[in-house]
């Protein structure tokens, strides 16, 4: 999913929630309650996405960009960075079990590509 700016630029909604401080809601209402409703939905938080740093077409899932975002944000209120923190905690325990892509195997790289 994307998010189109005023000035025409598009970004995934996902930085776009970061960017904005409002990736709780983004996570807590749409992901973790809307989605969740039906038991029967999976949902694979370790997809890759080939636009980390360095290069901007490094490998990377959604929890190495929270970590990211995480650690870019030093001057950050502590009650946000907290925000952050539990919903990075609530992504690595089960259901979810979130990976960083260097703790992928080879096989689940493979599965995901």
């Amino acid at each position: 999913m994307m998010c189109k700016g005023k000035n025409g630029s598009v970004t995934h909604y996902l930085a776009e929630a970061f960017r904005q401080c409002v990736y709780e809601e983004v996570f807590d209402v749409y992901l973790l309650g809307e989605l969740l409703i039906d038991e029967d939905t999976f949902i694979d938080v370790n997809a890759l996405s080939y636009t980390a740093p360095p290069t901007g077409h490094e490998p990377e899932t959604v929890l190495d960009y929270m970590y990211r975002e995480f650690h870019y944000w030093e001057n950050k209120s502590e009650e946000i960075k907290d925000e952050l923190w539990d919903l990075i905690e609530t992504f690595e325990s089960p259901p979810w079990n979130a990976k960083r892509y260097k703790d992928l195997s080879e096989q689940e790289i493979a599965d995901l590509t």
